[in-house]
Formats: C-alpha cells, sequence, structure tokens
C-alpha cells in the first residue's frame, strides 16, 4: 500500500504524464518483476487505466485500434465496465481509504495517503452518470 502511495504522489506531482504511468504496460512490467511488495501498486496502475480508457472514449473503434476493451464505446446501461467500476473500482477506492485512516500518523499526514474528497466525489460522480 505504502508503493501506491508513494506513486500517487508522484502521478500528483508530475500532472498530465499520469496517463503514461498509471498504465497496463506499468502494471504489467511491475507484476512480471515477481516482486511482492509491487503488487498492490500494480493492482492500482491497472485500475485507473481502464478508469481513464472508459473515460477516453473517442470514437466508435478506438477500442479495436489499441486492443482496450476498456476503450470501446459504451453501448449498453449493462456494459461490464460499469460493472466493474460499481463493483471493483469504488470499493478499492474505499478500501484504500480505510487502510489509509488506519495508519499511525497525524490528520495532516493521513490527507497525504487518501485522495481527496472532492476526487472521489467527482469519481462516484462519473462512474453513476452513465
Amino acid at each position: 500500500m505504502l508503493v501506491v502511495i508513494i506513486m500517487l504522489s508522484y502521478v500528483l506531482t508530475i500532472g498530465c504524464m499520469h496517463m503514461q504511468v498509471l498504465s497496463e504496460s506499468v502494471s504489467k512490467a511491475l507484476t512480471l518483476s515477481g516482486d511482492p511488495e509491487v503488487t498492490e501498486t500494480a493492482k492500482f496502475a491497472l485500475m485507473f487505466d481502464h478508469f481513464f480508457d472508459c473515460l477516453n472514449v473517442t470514437n466508435f473503434t478506438s477500442g479495436k485500434h489499441s486492443r482496450k476493451s476498456f476503450q470501446n464505446p459504451f453501448r449498453s446501461k449493462n456494459d461490464f465496465r460499469i460493472k466493474c467500476l460499481q463493483d471493483e473500482f469504488l470499493p478499492y477506492l474505499k478500501e484504500w481509504e480505510e487502510e489509509a485512516l488506519k495508519a499511525d500518523v497525524n490528520e495532516k499526514e493521513q490527507k497525504k495517503l487518501i485522495l481527496s474528497t472532492e476526487t472521489i466525489r467527482g469519481i462516484e460522480m462519473t462512474e453513476s452518470s452513465g
């Protein structure tokens, strides 16, 4: 979990480069390293990659050309990606927040370990607007 937090701090620092850091290829590279300490970071990168892909649908064929199913256009309110966001991504973020709030640090430091309330609310609104 600490590696995820450090990675998120890095992502927030570099701003617009988040698409390259939080990517499926980074997730795969971390997983292939075989280091058990990066398992959560790999999961974090993959989940955000899928989330960004859902938001990054630019045309009807982008998912086919990139071979990324999360970039296909939404055609149904029963799309598997909506279920994935509801049943996996949002609970993962909630679990992350709960773990961070258990950390033995002061309140200021705890706030650095989690996404802002506004960010979480924005993700929830984006997910529920489908």
